[in-house]
């Protein structure tokens, strides 16, 4: 049996491993894009949600039907037109 004298450059050797470490390096940096992107897009939703919740609230709120609600529990009374005085 032979044995095999094949000799390695040194700098094909570094060259391999660096691009070995780069690959490795943008893989990991790809994953943690993707999981900081995710977690973004989660916040993302759950403020589109707290959104629509307090526009909700806000529409209820400011409803004809809650306005006299409000007025016909407080007992308050609608002013004469003639009490009321317009000041510039």
């Amino acid at each position: 049996m032979k044995k095999s004298n094949i000799k390695l450059n040194p700098f094909v050797i570094i060259v391999v491993l660096a691009f070995i470490f780069v690959y490795l390096f943008e893989k990991g940096q790809g994953d943690r894009m993707r999981y900081s992107l995710t977690q973004l897009q989660n916040q993302y939703d759950n403020i589109l949600a707290e959104n629509d919740d307090l526009d909700y609230k806000i529409t209820k709120v400011l409803s004809q039907e809650h306005i006299n609600t409000v007025i016909r529990d407080k007992k308050l009374i609608h002013p004469d037109t003639k009490s009321i005085v317009v000041i510039e």
